[in-house]
């Protein structure tokens, strides 16, 4: 009933592998690569969300008109006042008379 008998526990084929990719994962360098693929994976992932999310802002999608009538409602509930409205007014005419002119 020795323990001379026993034949130690099997090892693992993959043992070894593991062994050597937590000595890889140790290295600042390799954890700084990994730190900054994560960063740049979140930050993707982050920014296509966003983009899905938000309604399109691009000029194609406002006209003058629409705006102009916006701004009034916004006078109207008090967000503006009658000043600001008129400088509006001002710079959506001139905007109006440039796209109008190319």
């Amino acid at each position: 009933m020795g323990g001379s008998n026993r034949r130690p526990f099997p090892v693992h084929p993959g043992a070894k592998g593991r062994r050597v990719l937590l000595e890889m994962l140790s290295n600042p360098k390799v954890q700084a690569v990994l730190a900054v693929a994560a960063v740049m994976i979140v930050s993707f992932v982050g920014y296509q969300v966003v983009m899905r999310l938000r309604p399109s802002t691009s000029k194609a999608d406002t006209n003058p008109a629409d705006a102009m009538a916006n701004f009034e409602e916004m006078k109207l509930q008090g967000d503006i006042d009658e000043g600001e409205l008129r400088q509006i007014k001002t710079v959506l005419g001139k905007q109006q008379q440039s796209t109008s002119n190319d």
